[in-house]
């Protein structure tokens, strides 16, 4: 089903305010987007002009996202599934309505525009992320706003604002999608329904023969945040335990995203269960360079960091001898 969606209402969704003095005139941070027919007309600072394009173009320019993501966030503001003659993602189907044992499809979860700045509030003052890495993480499509239902009994269920982020297979393809609530300092973690854990990671692309991991997302943002990667690395979050079952029952730290590098490092954390993944990869793989946090994990030496800094600022504004 094709959705004929307005540019301006999109905007709106976007989180672009109208201007007052013109009605025809969105603004967002920088930007100026002029709309007229329901069209996105001409896109600001800057020669860029996209004139007599729709409202997937319009969102493409908007957020920096390619053609699949657009039609991904459209659909999660439209609530509208699109043919796959339109788009190649396939349609997301509710948990309720289907068993487990008969899961074909993953569930993404719907895209939340309007939670954007929540989501990026939690990121930037609960978990101490710079405000540049939370937009780089957006703009990139590597996360996005979302919200979740969280059944309490069998027939009730609260909606939380959460923040969704992709998690891809060794070909790019989006396999698994992880959810952290926004409640409570360290949220509530779940990967979505039909989510091919086993299959797939969140990875930060970068040098294809060299790769650092760590356990949670958060604690590979943290990294990037605490300038500790120097040479360009691909960095890749598992979302929890590194390891998998085999069909011999064996754990193994064999992911099927490592295929291809040879240069592990491990960033585990700082934790006796840390030091036993430390034990199955250098089993596994040999000679791995081990980087461990001062503190449990990386974010917490994040918070320190940013904890330490603070108390700096306000003992030197405050004149007092550091």
């Amino acid at each position: 089903m094709k959705v004929d969606y307005p540019v301006e209402t999109t905007a709106e969704k976007l989180g672009w305010q109208r201007e007052r003095g013109d009605k025809t005139k969105f603004r967002r941070g920088d930007l100026s987007v002029y709309i007229s027919g329901q069209m996105f007309n001409a896109f600001k600072p800057g020669s860029e002009h996209m004139r007599g394009a729709g409202p997937v173009s319009f969102i493409m320019k908007s957020e920096n996202v390619d053609f699949k993501r657009a039609l991904k966030i459209i659909e999660g503001m439209t609530g509208a599934c699109y043919d796959r003659q339109y788009s190649p993602m396939p349609t997301p189907i509710r948990p309720a309505t289907i068993k487990k044992a008969e899961q074909k499809n993953l569930f993404i979860p719907p895209y939340r525009p309007q939670f954007r700045q929540d989501a990026e509030k939690y990121l930037v003052e609960e978990r101490k992320l710079s405000p540049e890495t939370v937009a780089e993480l957006f703009r990139s499509g590597l996360a996005y706003p979302s919200e979740e239902k969280v059944f309490l009994e069998k027939k009730t269920f609260e909606t939380r604002k959460a923040i969704t982020f992709v998690y891809t297979d060794k070909n790019d393809h989006d396999a698994a999608y992880q959810s952290i609530h926004l409640t409570g300092e360290r949220g509530f973690k779940k990967f979505s329904y039909g989510s091919r854990k086993k299959d797939a990671a969140f990875i930060v692309k970068g040098d294809p023969s060299s790769a650092i991991l760590f356990e949670a997302t958060i604690d590979l943002l943290s990294f990037i945040d605490l300038g500790l990667r120097k040479n360009n690395e691909t960095l890749i979050a598992f979302g929890g335990n590194p390891l998998h079952r085999e069909e011999n029952g064996e754990l193994s730290p064999r992911h099927p995203v490592l295929e291809g590098f040879s240069n592990l490092k491990l960033a585990f954390d700082n934790d006796n269960e840390g030091m036993v993944f430390d034990l199955y990869f250098l089993k596994s793989f040999g000679s791995c360079l081990i980087l461990k946090s001062y503190a449990k994990d990386f974010n917490e030496d994040l918070k320190n960091l940013r904890t330490k800094t603070q108390h700096i600022q306000e003992d030197t504004q405050n004149g007092q001898k550091i």
